[in-house]
């Protein structure tokens, strides 16, 4: 469960590093990245919310560019069956680079 709980951890962080600015490419993956990192639905997450965070990633994932899609794969399947998965690191990396680049967000330095 702990393992779970850190990748459940790793999946929302690669929202929560993340601050939406004004603008972007207007696509509708773009529109939602831009309006979860707004929204703090996902800042107190419990292990009861598995199943919220993994709904809201198959839906990006269903919006996501083809580049991204594996990346999705990746980071589900570490939630959802986590002995077996991949780690999500490099996945975590691949939505963050690409949400800078594409969708007019930056990654916060932290306090």
């Amino acid at each position: 469960m702990k393992r779970l709980s850190s990748l459940v951890a790793v999946a929302v962080m690669s929202v929560a590093t993340l601050s939406a600015c004004s603008g972007g490419d207007g696509s509708e993956y773009c529109d939602r990245f831009r309006a979860n990192v707004e929204s703090n639905q996902f800042d107190n997450l419990g292990a009861d919310d598995i199943n919220k965070v993994t709904d809201e990633l198959k839906q990006f994932r269903e919006l996501a560019p083809d580049e991204l899609k594996d990346d999705y794969d990746t980071l589900i399947a570490a939630i959802e069956k986590p002995s077996a998965a991949s780690d999500p690191t490099q996945a975590v990396k691949n939505i963050q680079d690409y949400a800078v680049e594409n969708c007019d967000v930056k990654v916060e330095s932290g306090s």
